[in-house]
């Protein structure tokens, strides 16, 4: 279901739980909330910058580029922030015509994620509007599974890819973006095993041609990341925040048609396997 979209369009360095157990509420509401990445010319992964980098699935977190599909730099120096995984995709944030505080009938070129998080904020409601019976997951599905993608942003966000409007629109999917294993998401393990987390959302998701049974089970609903193991130290895989029992499964191999496993497990209350 969906019942609402929230535009946040401020950055801060300070984890605040009282702040994400709210946005985890509106998630449970069935509300999308829509954060700006930051502006200060960082890799969100390793030095995250709040909402955008709380680990919770009805976020969507945009950066920014300008009118050349280039990461956009700001003319006070700086540029848009990034991250593979703390990031979704971008959106036009240099140059931007807005209203502004001076008066009921200012306006200036303005700059920035707090101008590129509005274009996916005014986006998602578009497609709400067209496509009323949608969840807030379908939604966000179809919105990053119809984007394009530039160089740009190539490794720096999960799509690796700018927002497209009229792609969505038109779209007849609502499968994830990382739904087939040639899509899949690159998952960065920190070289200093923390916690870490990457946020995944199967619905609508499909069996791909030659993929395999993982864990001895029926492969569709599966969704995709791709990851370099480290050479040494134990790795602990979970699926903390499923409400149903998943599998899980680890592969190596480069096409869904020659995986060889080399460890799978059904995760239940949110268990895994090292």
């Amino acid at each position: 279901f969906f019942n609402g979209l929230l535009n946040s369009s401020w950055a801060g360095s300070g984890f605040s739980t009282p702040l994400y157990e709210a946005i985890q509420a509106s998630a449970n509401a069935g509300c999308i909330f829509v954060a700006g990445a930051g502006n200060t010319s960082i890799d969100i992964d390793s030095a995250p910058r709040y909402p955008a980098a709380y680990a919770l699935g009805n976020i969507i977190s945009v950066a920014a580029t300008d009118r050349n599909d280039a990461r956009a730099n700001w003319n006070g120096g700086g540029s848009s922030n990034v991250g593979v995984m703390g990031v979704d995709l971008a959106a036009p944030g240099k140059d931007i015509y807005s209203s502004y505080h001076l008066s009921d009938n200012n306006y200036a070129l303005k700059e920035g994620t707090s101008m590129a998080a509005p274009h996916v904020t005014g986006a998602m409601a578009l497609l709400k509007a067209q496509f009323p019976a949608e969840s807030y997951q379908q939604l966000i599905n179809r919105l990053l599974s119809n984007t394009d993608s530039i160089t740009s942003f190539a490794g720096l966000s999960q799509t690796g890819a700018r927002l497209n409007l009229h792609r969505s629109l038109t779209s007849t999917s609502t499968a994830p973006p990382n739904n087939s294993f040639a899509n899949s998401f690159t998952f960065v393990v920190p070289y200093v095993f923390t916690s870490f987390t990457a946020v995944g959302n199967n619905v609508d998701a499909t069996e791909e041609t030659g993929e395999p049974n993982h864990a001895g089970n029926y492969g569709g609903k599966s969704i995709w990341w791709s990851w370099t193991a480290p050479s040494s130290s134990p790795v602990t895989m979970k699926t903390r925040g499923s409400s149903f029992n998943t599998l899980l499964a680890v592969y190596t191999g480069t096409s869904v048609s020659s995986l060889s496993v080399v460890a799978s497990n059904i995760v239940r209350d949110s268990c895994g396997f090292a």
